[in-house]
């Protein structure tokens, strides 16, 4: 088995968007590969020998057949999008994409800041590319987290009072699989701050399903009526979480 000891993470701005993907280098390899897997997490698997122009020159070649292949896995709902936290790279806020940008510097530790058009991080020079990547992610969870804590409590307490309702405790918290969550007899209200990365118009329809929950705590036709009355579209910012919930996500 061939044993891949060089890679770092790269990122290529196309007409469709940017391609993230892993560059592998091998003593052993002849020629330049793509290799996308069912996570949509891509591999470019080149020898050493090989300029980092040409193996460029190779991936953009082959866009349309990369994007292709993630629209297939798009559409039967498998695809999760892998960060590498490079130069570039596209980030969800409030259900717009935003570019990540990198500005090596003589620092103790990560810096990050947002300015409406971008991220900016400040990273050490010292720091290998794993490192890097990891110091950005972990700052990246925590700048969501806060802006999490400060528009999702604000409207909860809206559509508290639209609804007139009580909830007796509201959390932010990670959830693998659910955008939210109500304990019914407890009155409380967890959410995911992942939802942050959504429209506000998704955003308000999570806080309403689970408020929805404190006057009907199951699914069923009188639930549905209950999310209706306040916001009538419900279905359509429903289906904007379906749609686009695989790039919700920092992997």
């Amino acid at each position: 088995m061939t044993k891949y000891r060089e890679s770092s993470p790269r990122s290529l701005k196309t007409k469709e968007g940017i391609i993230s993907y892993l560059l592998v280098r091998s003593p052993k390899r002849r020629t330049v590969a793509i290799h996308i897997d069912q996570q949509a997490q891509m591999k470019v698997l080149a020898p050493r020998f090989v300029e980092e122009d040409q193996i460029t020159t190779f991936v953009r070649q082959k866009t349309d057949w990369v994007w292709r292949t993630i629209n297939k896995m798009r559409h039967k709902r498998i695809l999760r999008i892998r960060h590498y936290f490079v130069e570039g790279e596209q980030f969800l806020f409030l259900g717009k994409e935003y570019p990540l940008t990198i500005v090596p510097a003589t620092c103790r530790g990560v810096g990050l800041s947002f300015d409406a058009e971008k991220w900016i991080v400040v990273t050490p020079r010292s720091l290998s590319h794993k490192e890097c990547s990891l110091e950005i992610k972990e700052a990246m969870i925590q700048w969501y987290r806060r802006q999490a804590m400060e528009i999702l409590g604000s409207r909860v307490f809206h559509y508290s009072r639209v609804m007139g309702l009580e909830p007796l405790k509201i959390s932010v918290k990670t959830q693998k699989t659910l955008w939210g969550s109500c304990h019914h007899v407890k009155k409380s209200i967890h959410l995911n701050w992942k939802i942050i990365m959504a429209p506000m118009g998704a955003v308000d329809y999570v806080i309403v399903h689970e408020l929805s929950h404190l006057k009907v705590p199951n699914h069923s036709p009188r639930f549905w009526r209950e999310v209706e009355k306040i916001l009538p579209d419900y279905k359509s910012r429903k289906q904007w979480l379906k749609d686009n919930a695989y790039k919700m996500n920092l992997d």
